[in-house]
């Protein structure tokens, strides 16, 4: 499989259990969710490039935000594999 570097990209969604608490990361186009009671509960912050947490991070890395999308492509605020937006 030959894949070009316009073609790369991926996301990750992970929790982890220590002492008794409930660590959540997410990257890319992933969110964590759980249920309780069959009512869903967010456990992750969406990595939207419009955010202010987000868009100040890319902006201080030489990025750019346009029409809610990094350098107007990419529209998680944080990925890993997108080769071209390192």
């Amino acid at each position: 499989l030959k894949l070009n570097a316009g073609s790369s990209g991926s996301c990750a969604c992970i929790t982890l259990i220590v002492n008794q608490q409930l660590w959540v990361a997410n990257v890319g186009d992933s969110r964590a969710v759980m249920s309780e009671d069959g009512e869903p509960i967010q456990l992750s912050i969406d990595a939207l490039p419009d955010s202010f947490l987000f868009k100040n991070s890319i902006l201080k890395r030489g990025g750019s935000v346009d029409n809610d999308r990094i350098a107007g492509t990419l529209a998680p605020g944080r990925s890993f594999g997108d080769s071209r937006y390192k």
